[in-house]
């Protein structure tokens, strides 16, 4: 198992639902399209809330169901089909469950073949402890699920006879445990609210994205903690899908994405946006490494030119960093931007054939954006 990690503020989970058929080892094993039960074991499992300041986030669940599907309708919205899996009381700490590393929720021995499509939870307590005070917020559970919480399987789950299917649910904590107020520069936390948001996909229609976070720095004094991160895996409308938490070594996992294409982005204080493109295809795990580089100095500007009378953008000047070896050229409006500066100071020189040379003097910072204005060169 991977290292458990320390949390930062924000976290996701998720539950991974594993169905496995009766299996016999005799010559003769009943055939897969004639098995009429399997058995179901559900696990739950834990990716990223990254709040340093919280010490566990407790759920208890007493009831999971699963709906089977009509072979005949597509409609979903009846109170029949449903199979009690477990109606066990259950207490889960969801911040030691990371990275692919799950628990156990439920096991029953038979279960009927046939599509399934829905997963209920009920949710009976949900609790989140302070690392300040290790006083317990104790959460309201939504009205609405009193029945259980409805989570709809992408695609939905077969169940065949003499094999195994599993359910990936991803618990997004990140959005169902809500900070209330906005606490800054240490102020006690005021509670949370809870909003539980889970979705749900089956393991032969999805896989897996992991790799390792490398941090880049200028200098090593205030390297970003690995562990205080949060690497979110976005679709192809740009929205939030999944998230994790590297550990203290910079590894990462997320499991139970639907097979498509994603993209892996990667924010923090201080340094480069990451946006990497990711394959996810059925039962295997796409690695995607990520190095994370500090934003360096950036210098930007105009240059013009006059005759005397009329004043008009110049093209085509060399404008370079003494120094670094970084170069580039105005556009056709005069623009120029150069990036990934290192902190320090510099001449920048400017230069373009039939015109006299001009230079700048600048002092940079990490991070620094120094907009130098407009600059006129003058023919020779």
């Amino acid at each position: 198992m991977r290292r458990k990690m320390r949390t930062a503020l924000f976290i996701l989970s998720a539950l991974a639902i594993t169905l496995l058929s009766s299996c016999s080892n005799n010559d003769d094993a009943i055939n897969p399209d004639h098995a009429t039960t399997g058995s179901l074991k559900i696990r739950l499992t834990d990716a990223p809330f990254p709040s340093e300041r919280v010490d566990s986030v407790i759920i208890t669940i007493d009831q999971v169901v699963i709906k089977k599907m009509d072979d005949l309708t597509t409609e979903e919205t009846d109170e029949s089909g449903f199979v009690v899996l477990s109606t066990e009381s259950q207490a889960f700490d969801l911040l030691k469950l990371r990275n692919g590393t799950f628990a156990d929720i439920a096991d029953t021995s038979a279960i009927e073949v046939g599509t399934y499509r829905e997963i209920r939870l009920h949710i009976a307590q949900a609790v989140v402890y302070a690392d300040e005070s290790n006083q317990p917020f104790d959460l309201k559970i939504p009205s609405g699920t009193s029945s259980g919480l409805k989570i709809k399987i992408d695609g939905g789950v077969e169940i065949k006879g003499n094999l195994e299917a599993v359910v990936y649910l991803d618990f997004d904590v990140s959005r169902s445990f809500l900070v209330q107020g906005n606490p800054k520069d240490g102020a006690p936390l005021k509670g949370f609210k809870f909003k539980p948001v889970i979705r749900a996909s089956a393991q032969d229609q999805s896989g897996s994205i992991e790799g390792t976070v490398s941090i880049n720095d200028f200098d090593n004094e205030n390297s970003v903690n690995p562990e205080s991160l949060l690497v979110a895996i976005l679709n192809s409308a740009g929205d939030t899908v999944s998230s994790a938490q590297p550990d203290m070594d910079g590894y990462y996992a997320v499991i139970g994405l639907l097979a498509g294409e994603y993209t892996v982005a990667l924010s923090a204080d201080g340094y480069d946006d990451v946006q990497l493109p990711a394959t996810v295809e059925p039962m295997q795990t796409t690695t995607i490494d990520i190095t994370l580089n500090e934003t360096l100095a950036t210098v930007m500007g105009q240059v013009e030119t006059s005759d005397g009378t009329t004043t008009t953008s110049l093209a085509d000047v060399t404008v370079e960093v003494k120094n670094e070896s970084l170069s580039t050229q105005t556009d056709s409006e005069g623009l120029f931007e150069i990036n990934s500066i290192p902190p320090g100071d510099y001449i920048i020189k400017f230069s373009k054939t039939g015109y006299a040379p001009d230079s700048v003097e600048v002092s940079l910072g990490l991070g620094q954006v120094e907009d130098l204005g407009t600059l006129t060169m003058l023919p020779e």
